[in-house]
């Protein structure tokens, strides 16, 4: 009895052995709630393949981000912003290449140097040289303090802080063809120029006139060559016109005004045309702009009255088609404020010159 029931708890143990060691059924990542390596690879897969939604922005911080250029129209073909270009110019000035450069400008010579003594003391040995008397040193005294409180004025590196923008509009692209098609025809006649000098020389072997030859065709010879070929002379010049040219200056808190006066300063040298500029100013992107417009007629106006010389080397055709393409020519230039930016914009009309 004993011996049979051993026999049978025996027969159970085996047969619950076997059951436990039999493969288990298998159960997919959803049913077990881990995740397979296929299902990771997938996932992976999802965030290089397909793109997170942008994240929503509100109109100022859309705005805060686009800097100057959500006041530049629709049709703008280049747009160019640097921040903190007063920090690049900052190190530019640290080297002493800059050093060089300022001299070679003619800026050295403003700074005393060291040979300022023996050159002042070589001056007033001359008889013709008279040493400054009392009242002219006074003088000079009262300019240093003119030149002093001008150096105390806004300085232009104002402008270089917080970002610069420098934008082109519509046309940008065509006009830049023009100018490599005269770039590309002015290469041609150079290239022509030196070897009919280069040949000249050949024959005679004289470098001299080789120089004068290449000195000639390099001149007027090249000026009148362009404009009387077909492919960049009048035609070309009747196509030319300005495309519109933004440049924006964003000024700190406090310093707009400044920053407009330095830019309103560099209008004087159109001021300084006379009668071929005038006045102009109008509103775009609810801002005010002025500044002035060089008018081709008056300038083919001025022409006209060296129509004679002009007729010596070129041909009465050839000058009756340059007055009638300057004629058609206008520049207009004008500054203003449209929120924290100062704006300097060229075009050929007002018309072309617009903010959104």
């Amino acid at each position: 009895m004993k011996m049979r029931y051993s026999m049978l708890c025996l027969g159970s143990a085996v047969l619950l052995g076997a059951v436990s060691c039999k493969e288990k059924p298998k159960t997919t990542g959803a049913e077990s709630g881990e995740t397979t390596v296929a299902e990771e690879v997938v996932e992976k897969i999802k965030e290089v393949v397909v793109p997170k939604p942008a994240a929503t922005l509100s109109d100022e911080e859309r705005a805060a981000k686009l800097g100057f250029v959500k006041h530049l129209p629709a049709d703008t073909e280049i747009v160019m912003s640097v921040y903190n270009a007063k920090g690049a110019a900052e190190e530019l000035k640290a080297l002493k290449l800059y050093g060089l450069i300022e001299e070679n400008m003619g800026m050295g010579a403003m700074i005393p140097g060291p040979g300022d003594d023996i050159i002042e003391e070589q001056l007033l040995e001359d008889e013709d040289v008279v040493a400054p008397d009392a009242e002219q040193a006074e003088e000079v005294e009262i300019d240093g303090e003119f030149e002093e409180g001008m150096e105390e004025g806004p300085s232009p590196w104002m402008l270089l802080g917080q970002e610069v923008t420098i934008a082109m509009g519509k046309s940008t692209g065509e006009q830049t063809a023009n100018l490599l098609t005269a770039n590309r025809r002015m290469g041609y006649f150079q290239a022509k120029a030196f070897g009919k000098a280069a040949q000249s020389y050949a024959k005679s072997g004289d470098m001299d006139e080789f120089s004068d030859m290449l000195e000639e065709e390099m001149g007027e010879a090249l000026i009148k060559n362009l404009l009387e070929d077909p492919e960049s002379g009048i035609a070309l010049l009747d196509k030319a016109e300005m495309p519109p040219l933004y440049i924006a200056f964003r000024a700190k808190e406090g310093e707009l005004d400044q920053a407009a006066q330095l830019v309103m300063g560099s209008m004087g040298m159109f001021g300084m045309a006379g009668e071929m500029a005038a006045p102009v100013e109008f509103k775009t992107g609810g801002a005010s702009f002025a500044g002035y417009k060089l008018l081709g007629a008056k300038m083919a106006e001025a022409m006209e009255a060296e129509r004679e010389s002009m007729e010596e080397d070129l041909s009465p055709k050839i000058v009756d088609g340059i007055l009638g393409a300057l004629k058609k020519k206008n520049l207009v230039a004008v500054t203003g404020t449209i929120g924290d930016y100062v704006v300097f914009m060229i075009g050929g009309s007002e018309e072309s010159l617009k903010l959104a």
